[in-house]
Order: C-alpha cells, then sequence, then structure tokens
C-alpha cells in the first residue's frame, strides 16, 4: 500500500508539473500574441503619423491649396499641423502627425523653380532692343522685348556666336514676373528685426549649432561683426551696421543680416545673405547650394537716387567666385529705365564669376561672368572705356540647359512649390 501511495504521489507531482509548464506555455503564447498585437498597433501608428507628415509636406507644395501660416489636417483617428514660416530665401515647413500615443514630425526648405521651362532670360520691355556683343552666349529659351535681339558691337568686338539666342524667342511684358508677396514682406520685416525678450540669444562659441526643431537663435549687435566661427543650422547673425564673413568661418544654413555684408576671398559654405544696400562677395568665395544673395532697398527708387553711393554696385560677384543658389535685387517700387540713375548697374558679375542657380535684378544687370540657369532682369547694361551701354550683353554666357534639375531657390508668386532640403 505504502509503495502504491508513493507511486500515485509521483504521478500527481508529475501531473502538477506538466501543468504548470503548459500554463506558462500558455500564459508565454498569450502574452508573445498580445506583445505581436501591440507591437503591430505601435507600427501601424508609427507607419500613419510618418505617412500623416509625409501627406502634410506635400499638401503645402500647391500654392493654390495652401496659404495660410498654420493649417491642422484631421480626422477620427489622427491630427496633422502644418506651419509655414519663411528662412531667407525659403519658405521653412514643418509638418506634425499625432495619432493615439505617436507623433512624428518634418521640416524641410521649400521653394519654387522656374516658371518657364528651360528658361534662359526675361528682359522686360522697355521699347529699348536687346542687343549682344563680343563672345555673350545664350542658350534656352527667352522674353524679350518687343523691338527683338540684335547682333552688337562694344569697343571693337562684334558679335561673335551663329545664332543670337539658342532658343524660343517670346515677347516680355513691362515689368518681371511677380515674386512671392508674403516673401517679400518677410525679407523687409527681416531687415528691421529688433529682439524681443522671448527671442534666445545666442551663447557665442567657436562652434555654434542649433537645430531647425529648437527656437532661433540670434546674435545681434549694432557693432561691426567680423565673424571666424562655426555657426550651423538655426541661427541668425544680424548687425545693424555691418558683418564681414571671414574665410575661416564656416556656415551651413544659417541666415545673415546686415545693411552690409562682405563675403571675404577663401570663403566656403552655405547661407542665406540679406542687406539693404550691398553685399560684395570677393574672388575665390564659393557658395554651396542652397545659398541666396539678396539685396532688398526697402526705399524707393527716387529715395536711392538721393541718398545711394550710386558708383556702388549693389550685389558684386567677383573674379572666381561661385554662387549655388538665387542671386536677387529688389527695391520698394519698380524700376523706373528714365531716373536719373538709369544706367547704374545693380548686380555685376565679373569675368569667370559663376551662378549656378537663378539671377533675378528689379534693375540694370551687368554680366559678364555665367550663369547656369536662368536670368530676370529689367536691363542689362555694359561697361568699356568710360561708356554705359544700354541693354547690352557683353560677353556673359547664360545657359538654362546647364543648371541641375534639382536646383530650385525662388519664390515666384502662385508657383508649384518643392522640396530644396530637408532640415535637422
Amino acid at each position: 500500500m505504502t509503495g502504491i501511495k508513493k507511486i500515485k504521489g509521483a504521478a500527481m507531482q508529475l501531473a502538477l508539473l506538466i501543468a504548470t509548464v503548459v500554463a506558462l506555455l500558455l500564459s508565454s503564447f498569450l502574452l508573445l500574441t498580445h506583445t505581436h498585437s501591440l507591437f503591430r498597433t505601435q507600427s501601424n501608428q508609427l507607419f500613419d503619423v510618418i505617412e500623416g507628415a509625409n501627406k502634410g509636406m506635400r499638401f503645402t507644395f500647391s500654392s493654390e491649396k495652401y496659404g495660410a501660416d498654420s493649417v491642422i489636417i484631421a480626422n477620427d483617428l489622427s491630427k496633422t499641423i502644418v506651419k509655414k514660416e519663411h528662412w531667407g530665401a525659403f519658405e521653412k515647413i514643418q509638418a506634425t502627425t499625432h495619432k493615439g500615443s505617436k507623433s512624428f514630425s518634418k521640416m524641410a526648405f521649400t521653394a519654387g523653380g522656374d516658371i518657364k521651362k528651360d528658361l534662359a532670360i526675361y528682359v522686360c520691355n522697355t521699347n529699348l532692343p536687346l542687343v549682344l556683343a563680343g563672345t555673350a552666349h545664350i542658350q534656352g529659351n527667352a522674353f524679350v522685348p518687343d523691338r527683338g535681339v540684335k547682333a552688337g558691337v562694344i569697343s571693337g568686338n562684334y558679335f561673335q556666336g551663329k545664332t543670337l539666342i539658342n532658343g524660343h524667342i517670346s515677347q516680355s511684358n513691362l515689368n518681371l514676373p511677380e515674386l512671392d508677396p508674403d516673401w517679400l514682406q518677410y525679407v523687409k520685416a527681416v531687415q528691421q528685426y529688433i529682439p524681443s525678450t522671448k527671442d534666445e540669444p545666442l551663447d557665442l562659441q567657436l562652434e555654434n549649432q542649433q537645430s531647425f526643431f529648437e527656437p532661433t537663435q540670434y546674435l545681434y549687435t549694432s557693432e561691426r561683426l567680423f565673424t571666424s566661427e562655426k555657426y550651423v543650422g538655426n541661427i541668425m547673425l544680424i548687425s545693424t551696421s555691418e558683418i564681414i564673413i571671414g574665410p575661416q568661418t564656416q556656415l551651413t544654413d544659417v541666415l545673415v543680416v546686415a545693411p552690409k555684408i562682405t563675403i571675404q576671398s577663401g570663403f566656403h559654405g552655405n547661407a542665406t545673405f540679406i542687406a539693404e544696400e550691398q553685399v560684395i562677395v570677393e574672388q575665390n568665395v564659393h557658395l554651396n547650394y542652397p545659398s541666396s544673395i539678396i539685396v532688398a532697398a526697402i526705399h524707393s527708387e527716387e529715395e536711392e537716387e538721393e541718398n545711394l553711393n550710386t558708383e556702388e554696385t549693389p550685389i558684386l560677384i567677383s573674379n572666381n567666385a561661385n554662387v549655388e543658389g538665387s542671386v536677387i535685387y529688389l527695391v520698394e517700387a519698380p524700376f523706373d529705365s528714365n531716373s536719373k540713375n538709369r544706367s547704374r548697374v545693380h548686380i555685376r558679375t565679373e569675368p569667370n564669376a559663376k551662378v549656378h542657380g537663378m539671377v533675378y535684378c528689379m534693375g540694370n544687370l551687368e554680366h559678364l561672368g555665367a550663369v547656369s540657369g536662368s536670368v530676370y532682369t529689367q536691363k542689362f547694361i555694359a561697361s568699356a572705356e568710360g561708356s554705359k551701354y544700354i541693354n547690352h550683353l557683353y560677353n556673359g554666357s547664360i545657359n538654362a540647359l546647364d543648371r541641375h534639375a534639382d536646383l530650385y531657390s525662388i519664390l515666384f508668386s502662385n508657383t508649384q512649390k518643392t522640396t530644396v532640403k530637408w532640415l535637422y
């Protein structure tokens, strides 16, 4: 009897052991199933918020759909907040999607492209023909005055090409294609910026970095500012006097604002430079894409005649300088071709200077270098042996077909937007 009882006790223990193991296996299976279900739910939510942010970004690319500074796109399951503000020559778009416990945000610089495909030049209809002389070369489509294009001669240098314009020729309008009015207001406002108590001052170091997902940091001074440090990201350098960018300075995506800006020889980097009076790009400077040079005279052309040194060129791209992006000259009112300073040069590109992108000039452009992209100008002007030649292109080249297809850097009114650069 005793042996039999021992056998039954062992069997009971074995049964309990097996039941415990089975229970543990079932519990583990249920836990694994629940974990997989939870992981699937979390993964689906993460996928949904990423896709929601992507849709939010795409929503902004059509100017017909999106004009406000902030838009909420919501349904029963998720909410996407899209915010728009300007940064230099670009729109800075941020899309953030929330669903359940998950959220995802992405941000990019956006801009518009050419309003016309393969456009080389747009010269306003000022009742003067466009005259080409020397080694002037235009490759791509062109909008020119109603008096057309003809060959000419400057200082004994006749037009050397076989074809005046290698592309389709159309008649231009009296004014240049309009830029985004919101962006024009932004440029005017940023020139008049004064820090407030809510702004975050920059604690200047040898290396200064700020994410675009964090508040903008500002370095503001009323003194002349000479830079030699490293600045990356969401940083504004502002002087009410002058900023000189030294050759050792490292700039990435920052915004530089002053009445006068000089970029010294040897500098390499990318940034947006906004000035009221003048930007000088010295020799052997390389501005990487996406960079922009903007001189926005917030006074009228008449005030410019009275107050500014007419011998000073607002934008100068020196010999062997390279700009990848946009070069823009703006005035408060359209340039008057009958003004006393009708022959003043507003943008000058020197021989061997290169612009990969777009030049937009609400005034006179003296172009001796090379543009791989598009040029919009009221008039061309040429200087030789003390004389000025109105609406003459002398030796400069413009090749719309040589521009990289993904290079965008100007905000026209009512045009489709595209991504310039994803931000960090």
